[in-house]
């Protein structure tokens, strides 16, 4: 792992990565667009002399967001606005689910759809806060199937992020951010803000529940290790779980 550094990738467009300060251009100016490089072999992936391009604007904050290698399509969520959105290279960004999760709903902040995943079968992957499951939908025909929705008999809290691996399991994390009141919330159920594993017969198991704000998650490219951020700002950290081959901590 090289030394942290960070890549400077332009002065316009929306923030991909936040960081904790923004270092200054060449020309005194403070870019807009910074990575946080940990690697060099990222350099494999994105010239550094790359220049962040603005699709779209006007947003609260999104989430998501996946690529659609079949229909060559960007998906993300606007959470706070309980929208999702699509775009094409040479096409305007366009609504693609209004709601993206639930109606609002009471007792929760954010209802809206959150992280996305674009799944091993052509299907779309949601966190759906206002269902308070993870969702499965069809895109030929809109239909939506829950996937999972509680664990031991008790409702998640609200799924937040979903990864999948290359058999089908599924990995999400399940912080409080859609309840308000969050951690105080009378809705919440579960004891621990954890990360799960779904596995491809339909089992949820907990694989941790020792993290206050569960959020961001991804898999290694060899799929021995879970990455699972942590957005408390007492503690933000990124944790790396090593897996077993079956998917195991």
């Amino acid at each position: 792992m090289a030394t942290r550094r960070t890549l400077l990738a332009g002065l316009g467009g929306l923030s991909l990565v936040g960081c904790a300060a923004f270092p200054k251009a060449q020309d005194g100016q403070t870019p807009a667009s910074v990575l946080d490089v940990f690697d060099d072999e990222m350099e494999m992936l994105i010239d550094p002399k790359a220049r962040f391009e603005t699709l779209g604007t006007g947003y609260q904050w999104c989430e998501g967001p996946t690529w659609d290698r079949a229909r060559a399509t960007l998906y993300f969520t606007d959470v706070p606005q309980n929208k999702a959105y699509q775009w094409r290279d040479g096409e305007r960004v366009e609504i693609f689910l209004d709601p993206s999760g639930a109606e609002q709903v009471e007792g929760f902040r954010e209802p809206g759809a959150n992280g996305l995943w674009y799944a091993t079968d052509g299907s779309l992957l949601i966190c759906n806060h206002g269902r308070r499951a993870v969702v499965r939908m069809n895109l030929e025909t809109g239909a939506l199937t829950v996937l999972a929705h509680a664990y031991r008999g008790k409702r998640f809290n609200s799924p937040n992020d979903v990864v999948q691996a290359r058999d089908g399991t599924l990995f999400f994390t399940d912080p409080p951010y859609g309840l308000e009141g969050m951690d105080a919330s009378p809705l919440k159920q579960q004891d621990a803000n954890g990360v799960y594993r779904l596995s491809v017969d339909g089992r949820v198991t907990r694989l941790v529940s020792d993290m206050t704000f569960p959020n961001g998650i991804a898999l290694s490219p060899d799929e021995r290790t879970l990455y699972v951020s942590q957005s408390d700002p007492n503690a933000p950290v990124v944790r790396a779980f090593g897996l077993n081959a079956e998917h195991e901590i």
